[in-house]
Protein backbone atom coordinates (compact mmCIF):
# COMPACT_ATOMS: atom_id res chain seq x y z
CA UNK A 1 0.00 0.00 0.00
CA UNK A 2 3.01 2.29 -0.39
CA UNK A 3 1.64 4.08 -3.45
CA UNK A 4 -1.69 4.61 -1.71
CA UNK A 5 0.04 6.07 1.34
CA UNK A 6 2.08 8.37 -0.92
CA UNK A 7 -1.12 9.62 -2.54
CA UNK A 8 -2.50 10.47 0.90
CA UNK A 9 0.71 12.27 1.88
CA UNK A 10 1.33 14.19 -1.35
CA UNK A 11 -2.29 14.66 -2.38
CA UNK A 12 -1.73 14.07 -6.07
CA UNK A 13 0.46 12.08 -8.42
CA UNK A 14 1.76 15.33 -9.90
CA UNK A 15 3.16 16.34 -6.52
CA UNK A 16 4.64 12.90 -5.94
CA UNK A 17 6.42 12.85 -9.29
CA UNK A 18 7.85 16.34 -8.80
CA UNK A 19 9.25 15.56 -5.33
CA UNK A 20 10.56 12.12 -6.22
CA UNK A 21 12.24 13.50 -9.35
CA UNK A 22 14.03 16.10 -7.22
CA UNK A 23 15.15 13.47 -4.71
CA UNK A 24 16.38 11.16 -7.49
CA UNK A 25 18.33 13.97 -9.11
CA UNK A 26 19.94 14.90 -5.79
CA UNK A 27 20.88 11.28 -5.15
CA UNK A 28 22.36 10.86 -8.64
CA UNK A 29 24.52 13.96 -8.20
CA UNK A 30 25.55 13.39 -4.61
CA UNK A 31 23.60 16.40 -3.32
CA UNK A 32 22.69 15.90 0.36
CA UNK A 33 19.03 16.49 1.22
CA UNK A 34 17.66 17.19 4.69
CA UNK A 35 14.15 17.54 6.05
CA UNK A 36 14.14 20.68 8.23
CA UNK A 37 10.90 21.13 10.13
CA UNK A 38 9.32 22.66 13.21
CA UNK A 39 6.89 19.74 13.22
CA UNK A 40 6.99 16.25 14.70
CA UNK A 41 10.35 14.55 14.09
CA UNK A 42 9.18 11.04 14.98
CA UNK A 43 6.05 11.37 12.85
CA UNK A 44 8.06 12.66 9.89
CA UNK A 45 10.65 9.88 10.09
CA UNK A 46 7.98 7.19 10.30
CA UNK A 47 6.03 8.65 7.38
CA UNK A 48 9.18 8.71 5.24
CA UNK A 49 9.87 5.10 6.19
CA UNK A 50 6.35 4.03 5.23
CA UNK A 51 6.85 5.65 1.81
CA UNK A 52 10.28 4.00 1.39
CA UNK A 53 11.78 7.47 1.06
CA UNK A 54 13.81 7.69 4.26
CA UNK A 55 17.03 6.70 2.47
CA UNK A 56 16.66 9.76 0.22
CA UNK A 57 17.46 12.05 3.16
CA UNK A 58 20.61 12.56 5.16
CA UNK A 59 18.61 13.29 8.29
CA UNK A 60 15.40 14.76 9.65
CA UNK A 61 16.30 17.96 11.51
CA UNK A 62 13.66 19.31 13.85
CA UNK A 63 13.22 22.51 15.86
CA UNK A 64 10.04 21.43 17.69
CA UNK A 65 10.43 22.54 21.35
CA UNK A 66 8.38 19.58 22.71
CA UNK A 67 5.89 21.81 24.50
CA UNK A 68 2.81 20.26 26.14
CA UNK A 69 4.00 16.65 25.86
CA UNK A 70 4.72 14.00 28.44
CA UNK A 71 8.36 12.95 29.02
CA UNK A 72 7.81 9.46 27.56
CA UNK A 73 5.99 10.69 24.44
CA UNK A 74 7.72 13.53 22.65
CA UNK A 75 7.58 14.51 18.97
CA UNK A 76 11.24 15.63 19.00
CA UNK A 77 13.18 13.70 21.65
CA UNK A 78 16.78 14.56 22.43
CA UNK A 79 19.34 12.28 20.84
CA UNK A 80 21.32 9.90 23.02
CA UNK A 81 24.65 11.31 21.85
CA UNK A 82 23.62 14.91 22.51
CA UNK A 83 24.08 15.93 18.89
CA UNK A 84 21.55 17.72 16.71
CA UNK A 85 19.21 18.67 19.52
CA UNK A 86 17.77 21.77 17.83
CA UNK A 87 14.70 22.29 20.01
CA UNK A 88 13.58 25.92 19.86
CA UNK A 89 16.19 27.07 17.35
CA UNK A 90 15.48 28.83 14.06
CA UNK A 91 15.86 27.02 10.77
CA UNK A 92 18.85 29.10 9.70
CA UNK A 93 20.48 28.38 13.08
CA UNK A 94 20.22 24.71 12.20
CA UNK A 95 21.45 25.23 8.65
CA UNK A 96 24.52 27.15 9.82
CA UNK A 97 25.35 24.28 12.20
CA UNK A 98 25.04 21.67 9.44
CA UNK A 99 27.22 23.68 7.07
CA UNK A 100 29.83 24.14 9.77
CA UNK A 101 29.83 20.40 10.55
CA UNK A 102 30.18 19.52 6.88
CA UNK A 103 32.92 22.15 6.53
CA UNK A 104 31.33 23.52 3.41
CA UNK A 105 29.90 26.83 2.28
CA UNK A 106 28.07 25.28 -0.64
CA UNK A 107 25.32 27.13 -2.46
CA UNK A 108 21.95 25.53 -1.81
CA UNK A 109 18.41 26.21 -0.72
CA UNK A 110 15.75 25.88 1.94
CA UNK A 111 12.36 25.03 0.41
CA UNK A 112 9.64 26.26 2.76
CA UNK A 113 6.05 27.52 2.67
CA UNK A 114 6.51 30.18 5.40
CA UNK A 115 8.63 33.27 4.56
CA UNK A 116 8.97 33.99 8.29
CA UNK A 117 11.58 31.23 8.38
CA UNK A 118 13.88 33.39 6.24
CA UNK A 119 14.08 36.17 8.84
CA UNK A 120 17.66 35.28 9.87
CA UNK A 121 18.91 34.09 6.48
CA UNK A 122 22.11 36.10 7.02
CA UNK A 123 23.32 33.29 9.30
CA UNK A 124 23.80 31.09 6.20
CA UNK A 125 23.96 33.40 3.21
CA UNK A 126 24.84 30.63 0.74
CA UNK A 127 21.49 28.93 1.33
CA UNK A 128 18.72 30.62 -0.63
CA UNK A 129 15.21 30.71 0.77
CA UNK A 130 12.87 29.22 -1.83
CA UNK A 131 9.25 30.05 -1.13
CA UNK A 132 7.29 27.09 -2.46
CA UNK A 133 4.21 29.34 -2.52
CA UNK A 134 1.87 26.75 -1.08
CA UNK A 135 -1.65 26.98 -2.42
CA UNK A 136 -4.02 26.23 0.46
CA UNK A 137 -7.18 24.31 -0.29
CA UNK A 138 -10.09 22.91 1.67
CA UNK A 139 -9.62 19.16 2.09
CA UNK A 140 -11.70 16.99 -0.18
CA UNK A 141 -12.14 13.27 0.16
CA UNK A 142 -9.76 11.00 -1.68
CA UNK A 143 -12.22 8.39 -2.98
CA UNK A 144 -11.11 4.89 -2.15
CA UNK A 145 -7.93 5.92 -0.34
CA UNK A 146 -7.81 3.68 2.70
CA UNK A 147 -5.47 5.95 4.65
CA UNK A 148 -7.63 9.02 4.19
CA UNK A 149 -10.69 7.10 5.37
CA UNK A 150 -8.87 5.61 8.35
CA UNK A 151 -7.52 8.96 9.53
CA UNK A 152 -10.76 10.85 8.93
CA UNK A 153 -12.83 8.26 10.78
CA UNK A 154 -10.59 7.91 13.86
CA UNK A 155 -11.62 11.03 15.72
CA UNK A 156 -10.69 9.43 19.05
CA UNK A 157 -7.07 9.47 17.85
CA UNK A 158 -7.33 13.11 16.76
CA UNK A 159 -6.04 12.11 13.36
CA UNK A 160 -8.74 13.64 11.20
CA UNK A 161 -7.44 16.07 8.56
CA UNK A 162 -7.27 19.67 9.70
CA UNK A 163 -9.30 22.40 7.99
CA UNK A 164 -6.80 23.08 5.22
CA UNK A 165 -4.07 21.49 3.18
CA UNK A 166 -1.35 22.97 1.03
CA UNK A 167 0.27 22.03 -2.25
CA UNK A 168 3.76 23.31 -3.00
CA UNK A 169 4.03 24.93 -6.42
CA UNK A 170 5.17 22.15 -8.78
CA UNK A 171 6.89 24.75 -10.95
CA UNK A 172 9.04 25.80 -8.00
CA UNK A 173 9.93 22.17 -7.22
CA UNK A 174 10.93 21.64 -10.85
CA UNK A 175 13.02 24.83 -10.82
CA UNK A 176 14.99 23.50 -7.85
CA UNK A 177 15.47 20.20 -9.68
CA UNK A 178 16.97 22.07 -12.63
CA UNK A 179 19.35 23.99 -10.35
CA UNK A 180 20.50 20.67 -8.89
CA UNK A 181 20.94 19.29 -12.39
CA UNK A 182 23.11 22.17 -13.58
CA UNK A 183 25.28 22.02 -10.47
CA UNK A 184 24.13 25.28 -8.87
CA UNK A 185 22.66 23.71 -5.73
CA UNK A 186 24.99 21.46 -3.76
CA UNK A 187 22.77 20.95 -0.70
CA UNK A 188 18.99 21.07 -0.22
CA UNK A 189 16.84 21.54 2.89
CA UNK A 190 13.10 20.83 2.65
CA UNK A 191 10.33 21.75 5.07
CA UNK A 192 7.81 18.96 5.67
CA UNK A 193 4.34 20.20 6.64
CA UNK A 194 2.48 21.82 3.72
CA UNK A 195 5.66 21.68 1.68
CA UNK A 196 6.84 18.09 1.16
CA UNK A 197 3.45 16.82 2.31
CA UNK A 198 0.03 18.43 1.83
CA UNK A 199 -1.11 18.31 5.47
CA UNK A 200 -0.25 20.87 8.18
CA UNK A 201 1.05 18.19 10.54
CA UNK A 202 2.73 14.78 10.45
CA UNK A 203 0.89 11.72 11.69
CA UNK A 204 1.90 11.66 15.39
CA UNK A 205 3.68 8.30 15.51
CA UNK A 206 5.30 9.40 18.78
CA UNK A 207 1.95 8.68 20.47
CA UNK A 208 1.56 5.06 21.56
CA UNK A 209 -2.17 4.89 20.72
CA UNK A 210 -1.51 6.05 17.16
CA UNK A 211 1.25 3.48 16.67
CA UNK A 212 -1.04 0.75 18.00
CA UNK A 213 -3.99 1.81 15.82
CA UNK A 214 -1.90 1.84 12.64
CA UNK A 215 -0.35 -1.50 13.51
CA UNK A 216 -3.75 -3.07 14.13
CA UNK A 217 -5.20 -1.74 10.87
CA UNK A 218 -2.24 -2.03 8.51
CA UNK A 219 0.10 -4.51 10.27
CA UNK A 220 3.03 -2.10 10.12
CA UNK A 221 5.95 -2.45 12.48
CA UNK A 222 5.51 -0.75 15.84
CA UNK A 223 9.25 -0.23 16.22
CA UNK A 224 10.19 3.39 16.83
CA UNK A 225 13.07 4.09 14.48
CA UNK A 226 14.77 7.45 14.89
Amino acid sequence: MIDEFKLHVFGSDVQRVAWETLLTECNNRGVPVYILSAGDKIGIIRMLQLMNLDDAFEEVLCTNPNEHTTPDEQPNPESDNGLHNFQGQTKYDVISTILREREIASFGCLMDDNPVNAIDKAKAITIEFVNVRTVEQTPTKQPGNIFYSFIADNKSLQLQPIASRGFADVGVINDVTELVKNGTYKIVFIDFDQTFQQWPGAIPFWRSNVIAAFHDRFKISTTRLY
